[in-house]
């Protein structure tokens, strides 16, 4: 059984209120306005029923837009996903070569040169490190 969407049930409740509503009024005003117009209700019934053509139209367009807009956004989700698994995978890679260096730098206390060198790369890394930690919060889910 397909499930009918809120928008649509709206739309058939206002549909039916109105009608009863025009209804009941034309009822009650009839007689009155009968002496004074001279109505053709055939006429009234078509005019009615091209607004609810017209009505129906609209909420058509208006829903398909609206599944485009939904489209639009899951595709670019996804994208900000991607880009966000890519970006913690860096992040672990560069955490490892900055453990690596760590190691290094423990193990070769003797040579200053080397040592200065690679105090200088674990900067270097530490401050990319940081730069792919900042673009991950940006592109986190809590943080869009």
């Amino acid at each position: 059984m397909k499930k009918i969407s809120h928008p649509t049930i709206t739309f058939l409740a206002i549909t039916t209120l109105a009608l009863t509503i025009t209804g009941w009024c034309w009822n009650q005003l009839s007689p009155f306005l009968s002496s004074i117009f001279v109505f053709d209700i055939k006429e009234y019934f078509k005019t009615s029923f091209y607004g609810i053509i017209l009505c129906t139209i609209w909420l058509y367009t208006t829903r398909k837009r609206h599944k485009e807009t939904i489209k639009l956004f899951h595709a670019k989700k996804e994208r900000m996903n991607q880009g966000y698994q890519s970006l913690q995978k860096e992040l672990k890679q560069k955490e490892i070569q900055i453990e690596q260096l760590q190691y290094k730098l423990t193990c070769q206390q003797s040579d200053i040169n080397k040592k200065a060198t690679l105090q200088k790369e674990l900067r270097n890394l530490n401050a990319q490190r940081d730069i792919l930690l900042q673009e991950i919060i940006q592109h986190s889910d809590t943080r869009t």
